[in-house]
């Protein structure tokens, strides 16, 4: 886990949704995506990102990594390879984010919207309830997942708070081999943990940041929901031949 602590105004003008846009870019998955580039190493599985809400004015943005074995013994390289990705998205917003990234990332919220579902009645007051201190009365419902007014200003504070001078690394793993020598031990449950002040990030393995891009026009997200009308019926009683080839 990556942890940065991010601006409260990041949050406060939830309209123009910059962490979930960040995490949108972090998080995808198709060619040229951080995701693609780890799973072709065989250093991690998986990436998902979390807003953590401490208290007033304390924010934190954390990046979960699912590592492989292999991602565990090349760590430095899974960090720096993070950050290089950070850079691609830091030099799209000072140029401006595309036009068809903007539009992916809007109709996919809205189609998480539309069709969320509620589940649990407790869960749902419980978010609910979260959510007031959030966004405003007529957001409640919407305000996690609509974006309304667009600032790139936001965007780059948010993409500014991904430096490694802002960061806290947390390893977690059943494995003890990871951990490595000088642990200490957890007095209440035994587990077994070690602290390290600063990690020298330095790349074992260069990385060319050129095979990082952002997400292409995806053309395969949904944008009419009507209901088919009904085909009408056919009069043929036997099949017939539509193509032949020649093979």
């Amino acid at each position: 886990i990556m942890r940065f602590h991010i601006d409260d105004e990041i949050t406060q003008y939830y309209g123009a949704q910059a962490a979930n846009l960040i995490s949108f870019l972090l998080t995808h998955q198709g060619s040229g995506s951080l995701t693609s580039f780890y799973k072709h190493k065989r250093w991690a599985k998986s990436i998902q990102t979390l807003l953590n809400f401490s208290g007033s004015g304390i924010i934190a943005y954390d990046v979960t990594i699912n590592l492989t074995n292999e991602g565990y013994d090349n760590y430095k390289n899974v960090i720096n390879a993070f950050f290089k990705y950070v850079d691609v998205l830091r030099n799209e917003i000072a140029g401006g984010i595309s036009e068809h990234v903007i539009s992916n990332f809007t109709r996919i919220k809205e189609l998480e919207f539309r069709f969320n579902q509620i589940g649990d009645i407790l869960s749902f007051v419980v978010d609910m309830s979260s959510s007031v201190r959030l966004y405003s009365v007529k957001d409640i419902l919407t305000g996690s997942f609509l974006l309304s007014s667009p600032d790139k200003r936001l965007y780059q504070k948010m993409i500014d708070a991904l430096n490694p001078g802002n960061i806290l690394v947390l390893f977690k793993s059943c494995n003890e081999d990871h951990i490595g020598k000088g642990t200490l031990k957890d007095k209440w449950c035994g587990a077994r943990y070690k602290i390290v002040k600063d990690v020298e990030l330095d790349c074992l393995v260069p990385i060319d940041g050129s095979l990082f891009h952002l997400p292409r026009p995806n053309i395969f997200v949904p944008s009419k929901f009507s209901i088919a009308s009904e085909r009408r019926k056919s009069s043929m009683t036997v099949p017939q031949l539509v193509f032949s080839s020649k093979t």
